[in-house]
């Protein structure tokens, strides 16, 4: 490929604000992206400037050097997993391309195959932990590039791994990136994430142990039961959330708004 990067255009509903995307990792044949996406794509240099329809079409015509994460609901959203067997459930780190790097959400260890993918989706910015029960693989990947650590300011007395800070409701920890504090799960001030208003990320309180519908922890592992369905309540209050990422279990790619209305439904106060 000619260029180095990608320049994703953001429309519609998630804005005009343009973003540069890496793209060392991928082989593409530019011809046939530009006849696939000649309506979609303005070609304003040799690096090549796509919407965020032209570069879905990309994608399928796209090959990476090692099989790549998963390519989740939108082009800049992966993921990879671990399962646990205890839980029947797999344990997920999410990776979100913004304009300033790369930012990971409670990683899990990663092979060298998913290490090299990572390297080529661009530097590490920051490093989110939602709770102090999934550090997980935060410190050491957090080093790889010196990126910003960042836990519940909920917990900063104590936290088990050193933070470069703490955040708690409404700090933006990346551009489009906003924090929301949960409270009543098993950890204090528990961070949900907000993505361009459509994307929300969890970490331990809302889960999913089967396709397409979400839960929460067991009781018997919530600190305060009301203030848990309080916090659901409040993220069904999110009307557009269209894909729920869940550290634990069943990620929810489409309207997943309703599920979180149905989630909040289904609990007892």
């Amino acid at each position: 490929m000619t260029g180095e990067r990608l320049l994703f255009r953001r429309t519609g509903k998630l804005g005009g604000e343009a973003h540069h995307i890496p793209c060392a990792a991928l082989r593409v044949e530019l011809p046939l992206v530009r006849e696939d996406c000649r309506r979609e794509a303005s070609w304003a240099s040799e690096s090549g400037c796509l919407t965020e329809r032209a570069l879905s079409t990309l994608g399928r015509r796209a090959s990476f050097d090692r099989e790549p994460m998963k390519t989740l609901h939108q082009p800049t959203f992966f993921s990879w997993s671990r399962f646990d067997e205890a839980r029947n459930v797999d344990f997920h780190g999410y990776a979100i391309i913004r304009p300033g790097g790369v930012v990971l959400v409670d990683p899990m260890p990663m092979s060298a195959h998913d290490l090299a993918h990572l390297d080529a989706l661009g530097t590490i910015s920051a490093v989110v932990v939602t709770n102090s029960d999934h550090t997980r693989a935060a410190q050491e990947l957090a080093a790889r590039s010196n990126a910003e650590l960042l836990g519940p300011r909920a917990e900063a007395e104590g936290f088990p791994i050193p933070c470069s800070r703490f955040v708690g409701e409404g700090d933006e920890v990346a551009p489009g990136i906003v924090v929301m504090e949960l409270h009543g799960s098993k950890t204090p001030g528990e961070l949900a994430l907000v993505v361009d208003d459509t994307t929300l990320i969890t970490g331990d309180l809302v889960r999913a142990h089967r396709a397409g519908a979400l839960t929460i922890l067991p009781d018997a592992k919530l600190a305060d039961r009301a203030l848990a369905v309080a916090s659901v309540r409040r993220l069904a209050a999110l009307d557009r959330i269209d894909a729920v990422l869940v550290g634990d279990g069943w990620p929810v790619f489409r309207d997943g708004h309703r599920a979180l209305v149905e989630l909040a439904g289904s609990l007892e106060s």
